[in-house]
């Protein structure tokens, strides 16, 4: 439930442009930059914070997907206009929520926003689009400098709704990522970058590879190292391990070690890379996959 102040004056944060449209949709968007991070940790964030608000309230996760950097929440929920002793005015509020993870940012979408009021002496309750109701067409009046009554409610507390979205969101990551600089061992040990560096490459056949899993602990099967794909861009990358099908996903850790000492050593670099393809070869499994992130011992 979410609770809107409601008062007599305008300010102009609620006024001309404050409902941005898109081929006449209505589309809140926000970009939160967050530089030096990587599109994968971005996602596990905002992930984290789609799981923990799903949980709590009556939210689902439609889409989330590592790969694309997606995760795609619907959202529903009250917009509470005013309480009084004997008579709540208020509204229901669903809502998509889109949060696109790439590189150093993450841009949110809030769209299809549909509300059902209710209205005591109606048997059901009247149903708007956003576009409908919010929008300044619809809300505006006196040349744009003030609120209709019904429309501006419902324009006010949406505005005040979506904005408290963005800024849990932010908070979240900012959080999460205070928390990871403290406790993550990649960002306490390692630089981060978005491709290998060049003084690095040759060293990469000549070190011993191995799969992390999420948790970082090592699977035993090697992986042979094959470089650079032939033709393709500076983050395509192709390696092979042995077939085993619990190996089988769509995104890969791999830890780099010095020669001999995988069990004794911590990797000097770990690649993260989103599989473009698994190739069966029976015994093996050919991978061909592009670079996420890059971490270079320091």
């Amino acid at each position: 439930m979410f609770v809107s102040a409601q008062t007599d004056d305008t300010p102009l944060n609620y006024l001309k442009g404050a409902v941005p449209e898109i081929d006449g949709k209505v589309v809140f968007s926000e970009t939160m930059e967050k530089p030096g991070i990587s599109s994968w940790q971005l996602y596990d964030r905002m992930y984290s914070w789609a799981e923990e608000r799903a949980t709590k309230n009556n939210d689902s996760i439609a889409y989330a997907s590592r790969r694309d950097g997606l995760v795609v929440l619907l959202g529903v929920d009250t917009l509470v206009f005013s309480q009084k002793f004997y008579f709540t005015d208020e509204s229901s509020i669903s809502y998509k929520i889109s949060a696109l993870c790439v590189e150093d940012r993450v841009e949110v979408t809030v769209e299809d926003l549909y509300y059902e009021y209710i209205v005591s002496y109606m048997n059901k309750p009247e149903t708007y689009f956003a576009e409908d109701i919010i929008t300044d067409k619809a809300a505006l009046k006196s040349r744009g400098k003030k609120l209709k009554k019904k429309e501006g409610k419902f324009r006010k507390s949406t505005i005040d709704y979506v904005h408290n979205i963005f800024r849990s969101i932010d908070e979240q990551l900012g959080k999460s990522m205070a928390d990871n600089a403290a406790n993550d061992p990649l960002q306490k040990e390692y630089h981060y970058m978005n491709a290998i560096p060049e003084t690095v490459r040759s060293a990469l056949s000549e070190s011993d590879v191995v799969m992390l899993t999420d948790s970082g602990d090592r699977k035993q099967t090697p992986v042979v190292w094959h470089g650079a794909e032939e033709g393709g861009s500076e983050k395509t990358i192709r390696f092979t391990f042995d077939t085993d099908e619990t190996l089988i996903k769509d995104n890969y850790r791999l830890a780099f070690f010095r020669k001999g000492s995988t069990g004794n050593d911590t990797p000097w670099l770990i690649i993260d890379c989103y599989v473009r393809i698994n190739i069966d070869k029976g015994a093996k499994t050919e991978v061909l996959a592009e670079i996420a992130g890059v971490w270079l011992k320091r």
